[in-house]
């Protein structure tokens, strides 16, 4: 059973202390919510877990490893952040075609889109489709590679209430599969999470 492990951890972005000793664990099967105020560091936190920030303090263990010293244990870790990193004026193919070369891979581009039923904007510009639809697209870089956590920044934002259920199955079966979830949101979700943590009640005030 795999287990992320966060143990005392202080946020600091630049000489602001965004939350402070902050803990919990989570294990295979599981998904958390992180929710909390504008501000109180729900997008430091996963970036944090993710390896983007040097925590401040504390420790981030996956399987009792520090990922600090231990940096490739990163590779276990998947973030999708709020922005979706993608490239406007190129098409989704295209884009598809730049997470090949990050990711050195061959992907089965019809496989891709259809996850979330975006086959028939394959040769259409970025630009185009709607923030529901950029969202979905961000989202399917999810499947691209099996890694076993998933941290997803407020990825229900745009979403309507089709593609909402479409991402919980494919959580719910992830989690089925042994994956971990974490989630920040504060939107109501139709969703069975295994633990809800509000980061406000850490958060500097």
């Amino acid at each position: 059973m795999n287990k992320l492990n966060i143990n005392n951890v202080t946020c600091k972005r630049g000489s602001l202390l965004i939350f402070n000793d902050f803990s919990f664990e989570i294990s295979s099967g599981q998904t958390f919510l992180i929710k909390g105020n504008n501000g109180s560091g729900k997008t430091s936190l996963l970036r944090t877990i993710s390896g983007f920030i040097k925590a401040y303090k504390g420790e981030i263990l996956y399987d009792q490893k520090n990922i600090f010293t231990y940096p490739e244990y990163l590779n276990n870790f998947q973030f999708i952040g709020q922005k979706n990193a993608l490239k406007d004026n190129l098409s989704v193919k295209k884009n598809i075609h730049l997470w090949e070369l990050l990711f050195k891979k061959s992907i089965e581009i019809e496989n891709i889109l259809n996850i979330f039923h975006l086959n028939r904007f394959k040769n259409k510009d970025v630009s185009t489709l709607s923030e529901g639809q950029k969202k979905c697209l961000s989202l399917s870089r999810l499947f691209l590679k099996h890694t076993p956590v998933w941290l997803l920044d407020e990825p229900y934002v745009y979403l309507d209430e089709k593609n909402k259920a479409d991402l919980n199955k494919k959580i719910f079966e992830f989690n089925q599969g042994g994956g971990i979830v974490i989630i920040t949101s504060n939107i109501n979700l139709d969703f069975e999470f295994h633990q809800t943590i509000n980061l406000s009640n850490y958060a500097i005030q």
